[in-house]
């Protein structure tokens, strides 16, 4: 997760006893330096930026690393060291931000990340707790804002979320409380305000949304409510303005809206009446004032208007008539008493 990787060369055609090899940039500046035996690299190296600066410093041993391994940033801070067996990283590595700081700190096993590993911020306050077994999370892991305040806690195995995960407000408070499967949400899912109210509760299975949800306005009213099956809104949902009047209630298949459609104004008076089919409007459709009086009304065929169109005013009176040939108006009648 936190090695530094940068090679020597893949081949060098040597096969004197022992001798010191060097290597270049194209531009001519060394690229890298140290010692050679029977075609293999050994002992100690040290590679270069083309800069010049000293880019690491490693002990080989029959052309693999073995022992202790440092890499450097430009300007010659320690950027990771760790130890080294037959190629793999072995026991305690240590990463530094440029300006000294510890980044990480955690052993390695075998080349793979394995037992307790730290991150920290560049303050150098602790940003990630969490364990490793042969190269995979395994265990507790707890992640903080750089206040100190927890973030993210939850069970890692083999790799993968398991069990109860938790999620928090930078202030503490809880955000989400969640159950995961091989990192898959599983069952109850809920979020919260930063104020402490719930946000949604809902149930998921296999990482989809399936079984009833509830969402709720900060002040506690129901913001809308109805079922999920594998993911997709299915039959009768409702949804609410924040004073707790119902803002529309709508039928939905296999995630698109069918059957009959309302929306209503706050006062609680019809606004629209529609019929869906396939996630479009088709058939009848009523448009109406807020004070409850009729504005509009025609047919929609696959979402196109079509065929005669009636306006009102507010007062009931037939203000214009409207012909829509696939959502091409084709004639128009005003009124001349409308008003």
């Amino acid at each position: 997760m936190f090695k530094v990787s940068y090679g020597l060369p893949d081949t060098i055609v040597d096969n004197s006893e022992k001798r010191w090899h060097k290597v270049y940039y194209e531009s001519g500046e060394i690229q890298a330096e140290g010692p050679i035996k029977k075609n293999q690299i050994t002992d100690r190296w040290r590679v270069y930026y083309e800069s010049g600066e000293i880019l690491s410093e490693a002990n080989y041993k029959r052309g693999a690393r073995e022992g202790w391994a440092v890499f450097y940033y430009k300007g010659g801070e320690i950027q990771q060291f760790g130890r080294w067996k037959k190629n793999l990283a072995v026991g305690l590595f240590k990463n530094y931000y440029p300006n000294g700081i510890l980044q990480s700190v955690g052993y390695y096993k075998r080349g793979e990340q394995h037992g307790e590993w730290k991150i920290y911020f560049n303050s150098g306050k602790l940003k990630e707790l969490s364990l490793w077994k042969k190269g995979d999370n395994h265990g507790l892991m707890k992640i903080y804002y750089e206040n100190g305040q927890l973030k993210k806690t939850g069970m890692w195995k083999n790799g993968k979320y398991k069990g109860l995960w938790k999620l928090f407000y930078e202030d503490g408070a809880l955000e989400q409380a969640a159950n995961y499967k091989n990192s898959l949400e599983e069952g109850l899912l809920t979020t919260y305000y930063q104020g402490g109210a719930v946000k949604e509760v809902g149930y998921w299975s296999e990482g989809k949304r399936n079984g009833e949800m509830e969402q709720y306005f900060e002040n506690g009213k129901l913001y809308q409510k109805g079922l999920w099956i594998d993911d997709k809104q299915h039959g009768a949902w409702v949804f609410y303005y924040s004073n707790g009047s119902i803002r529309e209630e709508a039928t939905f298949n296999n995630g698109v809206g069918e059957g009959v459609g309302k929306y209503y104004y706050e006062n609680g008076n019809l606004a629209q009446d529609a019929v869906w089919v396939n996630g479009k409007r088709n058939g009848r459709f009523k448009k109406f004032y807020e004070n409850g009086a009729l504005y509009e009304n025609g047919s929609f065929e696959n979402d196109l208007k079509e065929g005669v169109w009636k306006i009102y005013n507010e007062k009931g009176i037939l203000k214009e008539t409207k012909k829509y040939q696939k959502g091409v108006m084709v004639s128009f009648t005003s009124e001349q008493n409308a008003n």
